[in-house]
């Protein structure tokens, strides 16, 4: 295959929303039937109206507001659409648009590209954007490129054992600049060796992580050796995490513990500053884990 040189000089598909905070905000498009799944946490509006606006067109709308069905008007713009949905709704809500839309990607020589880009205008504490591939489709070799088979390159890659999908999970800055979204991908369905070179990829990866699990297990520091040192309140917060498989959200502690909010935070935070608990944002929560250095 020929180096391909494609100049993004292509239409941004840019999206847009009018809440004033938003905690998260999922996007799913399958390019296969060019159909869009938008999902909003919205934590405060502060107009009569929700209005979500991207530049590509919009059919077969449904949209719903905590899971209400509700009519919502589509107007054309120069360039894309507006959605706008009217509602007493102000804050700690939820709003979602299913829509199909057209010319998200573009070919080129049996490879194709598609670019999204996201403008945030407003706080927007999670945002997470999810590609699905059209069936027998594949990225391309970086090699087979001028640039990155996807970008940013933070993105992750996946399988549902049919489909293939690349998910960007970001904390987006406010005010900063317009994060761009792209995937070269072609159909492999008519190249055997190419699955086959994919099938022994995979199997090359899944026997490292198997690797890398075992090797994690048997380095890793038993957490009873550490559990005296505990006080009693970490100790608690330990053994419900053990509990649930080394894993749960924290708002889950709060609400399975007889600790407060604020204690819950404070043990949570002496924790992670003994390297026996980690902490990451998820959703409106934490999602607490048992540091991989520990067996329990």
């Amino acid at each position: 295959m020929k180096k391909f040189v494609f100049v993004l000089a292509l239409v941004a598909f840019v999206s847009t929303v009018s809440a004033t905070a938003i905690a998260q905000e999922d996007v799913t498009i399958d390019l296969s039937n060019s159909e869009v799944d938008v999902r909003l946490d919205i934590d405060e509006l502060t107009s009569e109206s929700l209005t979500y606006v991207v530049s590509y067109p919009v059919y077969d709308l449904e949209s719903r507001i905590n899971g209400e069905q509700v009519e919502c008007d589509v107007r054309d713009l120069q360039i894309g659409s507006e959605i706008q949905c009217p509602t007493d709704m102000s804050t700690n809500f939820t709003a979602s648009f299913d829509f199909r839309t057209s010319g998200i990607t573009s070919s080129r020589e049996n490879v194709d590209f598609f670019q999204f880009t996201r403008v945030f205008r407003v706080p927007t504490d999670h945002y997470r954007l999810k590609v699905v591939l059209p069936e027998n489709a594949v990225i391309v070799n970086d090699e087979n490129l001028s640039q990155p088979a996807f970008s940013p390159s933070y993105g992750e890659t996946g399988s549902d054992g049919q489909r293939i999908f690349v998910v960007w999970e970001t904390d987006p800055a406010l005010g900063g600049e317009p994060i761009s979204f792209s995937v070269f991908y072609n159909d492999s369905s008519s190249d055997d060796s190419l699955i086959r070179y994919i099938g022994i990829g995979l199997l090359i990866i899944l026997l490292s992580i198997l690797g890398l699990a075992v090797w994690k297990r048997i380095s890793s520091q038993d957490i009873s050796e550490v559990y005296g040192e505990l006080t009693e309140d970490q100790r608690d917060v330990v053994d419900l995490l053990i509990e649930n498989e080394g894993s749960m959200l924290q708002k889950d502690v709060v609400d399975e513990s007889e600790y407060s909010k604020a204690k819950v935070s404070g043990v949570v935070s002496e924790l992670v500053d003994q390297g026996i608990v980690q902490k990451e944002k998820e959703g409106r929560s934490n999602k607490l884990r048992i540091s991989g250095q520990f067996r329990f």
